[in-house]
């Protein structure tokens, strides 16, 4: 009995002159590992912003878009200014990250616009194009985004065709 009252007066005292806390070395492996972490998650973080601002203008090209698909089908032509389809004024739409000026290309069978960003590197947003074409009775779409952040493209001549400057087809 006498040998468990001694080990415990041991472990009790053992438990007195352990010190509570963290290692300098603990601190540090904690802190570099939150550091690798932020360096990773942070890129993504802002891509994923550009990405919720470039969907405003991908919108914007789809009201267009439909808009220019119901002035074809009232006026078998397609509207040369986007003030004729109730948006924007009479130079085109201004939005947070993008203008979209009245279109370049218009006739009877294709209308193409261009979605250019205000202040793309700060913004992290690209540059759009859509061009909406009709044969035959029916409607077709293209979208293209540019590859890289204020670089240029365009849609094709019809809807088949690859986007201008290497840009990626949407749509």
């Amino acid at each position: 009995m006498n040998i468990c009252y001694q080990l415990l007066g041991k472990f009790f005292q053992w438990k007195k002159e352990k010190k509570d806390g963290f290692t300098l070395i603990e601190l540090l492996v904690v802190t570099v590992i939150i550091g690798i972490l932020s360096a990773i998650a942070i890129p993504n973080f802002i891509n994923q912003i550009g990405k919720s601002r470039e969907s405003e203008t991908k919108s914007y090209l789809g009201l267009i878009a439909r808009g220019q698909q119901g002035y074809h089908w009232e006026k078998q032509t397609f509207a040369p200014t986007l003030i004729l389809l109730g948006i924007g004024t009479d130079t085109g739409v201004s939005g947070k990250y993008h203008t979209i000026p009245n279109p370049t290309d218009v006739n009877s069978t294709r209308v193409k616009h261009q979605a250019f960003a205000i202040n793309g590197v700060t913004d992290q947003v690209r540059n759009f194009a859509i061009g909406v074409y009709y044969n035959s009775g029916a409607y077709s779409l293209a979208l293209c985004q540019s590859v890289e952040i204020a670089g240029t493209v365009n849609v094709g001549d019809n809807s088949a065709d690859d986007c201008t400057n290497n840009g990626i087809k949407l749509r």
